[in-house]
């Protein structure tokens, strides 16, 4: 063991909160601070206050003992002490507290491996949204594509005969459009489809609307109620 000796306690506060130890031997009687204080303030500093606390002391009433545990003592050790039998004891606390600080240190690789997993967990559940979304929507115009208008209408049909409530459905096709093409260009092509689309979904303003790309030139719009 690499033993640090301290001539008094408040020497001893100083040494632990430079480097906390794996155990502390703390006699009772002491100057300037007896050793049942020095343990209380030990005991209520975040950095110390896990550090097993073992009493040395010539004290050995039963009232000093149940003193010691009680301001967060482990063991109390009575003066003189055979050798074999108080190592033995320092031996048993200092694996403790190894013990405990791997399990704390577990702990910890746990919890940041369960963070881990819950931020993989949201990063997937936020790209399946994003892909849900992209595979709803039409890649020219941005508007909900042909996947989107079926599902949508054959949601809406499926609840409005059972409310009897009705169900609108405009579908309109752009006159003339492949002239339209052929004469200014697929890039011009686009771009009118877009302004199509534009105005379609421009137009629609409630929120159970859907205004979608039905195919090609062809768009759709889907009114519940």
């Amino acid at each position: 063991y690499r033993v640090r000796p301290a001539l008094s306690g408040k020497i001893a506060l100083q040494a632990v909160q430079a480097e906390a130890p794996d155990l502390i031997l703390l006699d009772i009687m002491m100057p300037e601070m007896d050793g049942f204080d020095v343990c209380k303030i030990l005991k209520s500093e975040p950095t110390t206050c896990d550090v097993p606390v073992l009493f040395i002391s010539a004290l050995s009433e039963t009232e000093d003992k149940v003193r010691g545990f009680e301001v967060g003592g482990l063991d109390f050790i009575t003066k003189p002490f055979h050798t074999a039998g108080g190592l033995a004891r320092v031996k048993t606390h200092v694996t403790l507290r190894r013990l405990q600080l791997e399990m704390h240190e577990q702990d910890l690789l746990l919890l940041n491996e369960i963070e881990e997993r819950k931020r993989i967990e949201q990063d997937l559940e936020d790209a399946n949204t994003e892909l849900e979304l992209l595979a709803s929507l039409d890649g020219l115009t941005h508007n909900p594509n042909r996947r989107k208008f079926n599902l949508t209408l054959e949601r809406e049909w499926s609840r409005l005969s059972r409310s009897g409530e009705p169900l609108s459905l405009i579908l309109c096709d752009v006159d003339h459009f492949k002239k339209y093409n052929d004469h200014y260009g697929h890039v011009d092509g686009d771009e009118c489809l877009k302004k199509v689309a534009q105005a379609i979904a421009s137009a629609v303003s409630r929120p159970a609307d859907v205004a979608a790309r039905y195919g090609g030139e062809e768009f759709a719009v889907i009114m519940p109620d």
